[in-house]
């Protein structure tokens, strides 16, 4: 389950459907396990390759970023959950920004496999992450839900669709938090943690 080959026909839903679930009960836990022992990331590129596919599936994918961001209840903070450290191996590292990186590693290879204009992406990524602009200080900060500046947002879409950027540098601008300065995104220690985890799925270096 954790490891889908997604084909065609019900076989294919059902194995989308149940990998849903499991990512809606426990998406944080279940992105960790596999960031672990699945680094390549086939599995969960497989299955968001399928849900973009989908009616009303960058609706699904967009609830699972929100759970990733602010935790599986929705009640925590982005930007302190992003930069949160974690002991291990004597080192540190950030959990948090690692699973959101491999989160959207995948999310960008299943991007590249439904294989679609930047106009079409656009809108896909407005219905993914729309939600997260507001609850930041400072100017041209939106008034919703979420941990993204509306100049961030703003910025990383029209970047792409005007071909100034890579669909690389907009999804990772969009799962990263915007810093303090609410104009561009979080620079800082966490960054190396997201890094991994976004480069074992893509192999595209981001320093």
């Amino acid at each position: 389950m954790l490891t889908p080959s997604v084909g065609t026909g019900d076989a294919a839903d059902e194995i989308r459907a149940g990998m849903e679930g499991l990512l809606k009960s426990d998406v944080n836990g279940v992105v960790e396990a596999l960031e672990q022992d699945y680094q390549a990331g086939k599995g969960m590129t497989a299955f968001l390759q399928e849900t973009l596919g989908q009616d009303g599936g960058a609706d699904t994918i967009r609830g699972l970023v929100d759970q990733l961001a602010r935790g599986n209840d929705l009640k925590g903070d982005m930007l302190q959950r992003f930069t949160a450290p974690t002991q291990q191996d004597g080192g540190v590292f950030y959990p948090a920004a690692e699973r959101m990186g491999y989160f959207s590693g995948a999310l960008h290879q299943a991007f590249e496999g439904v294989n679609k204009g930047a106009a079409e992406n656009v809108e896909t990524l407005k219905t993914i992450f729309g939600f997260a602009t507001g609850k930041l200080p400072g100017p041209g900060v939106g008034d919703a839900t979420g941990w993204l500046s509306d100049q961030v947002f703003d910025t990383a879409l029209s970047q792409y669709q005007s071909g100034q950027a890579d669909l690389f540098e907009s999804i990772v601008a969009l799962t990263t938090p915007t810093g303090a300065d609410g104009r561009r995104p979080y620079d800082g220690p966490a960054e190396v943690s997201y890094n991994e985890g976004w480069e074992s799925v893509t192999r595209i270096p981001l320093n």
